[in-house]
């Protein structure tokens, strides 16, 4: 289950566990929104992904515009350092109670 939430330059996407993969639900907003994905907050459900999945991953999202990433629950350390490295500065923890101003 996700929540979109129109924001300036477009969507953000907020995740409970993208169970039906982070790529899929991403997919999904896109075509049904039309709009450029601007952040994605939430949990990835990447716990344990392999290096092959992270390698087809990274480069989907890059083709997103690199919206900025807040993984949180269900996101690995692996995931999360894999992503930070891709994406730099557009990558910080989504802890509960962060506040995100878009």
């Amino acid at each position: 289950m996700s929540l979109v939430l129109q924001v300036q330059g477009g969507v953000m996407v907020l995740c409970g566990c993208c169970h039906a993969g982070l790529l899929n639900t991403l997919n999904q907003v896109r075509s049904a929104f039309q709009q450029p994905i601007v952040a994605a907050v939430g949990g990835t459900h990447l716990v344990r992904p392999t290096d092959e999945q992270m390698r087809h991953i990274v480069p989907v999202l890059h083709s997103y515009g690199t919206p900025r990433l807040y993984p949180n629950h269900c996101t690995g350390q692996s995931a999360y350092v894999a992503l930070a490295v891709a994406f730099g500065e557009r990558v910080a923890t989504g802890l509960a109670g962060t506040e995100l101003v878009f």
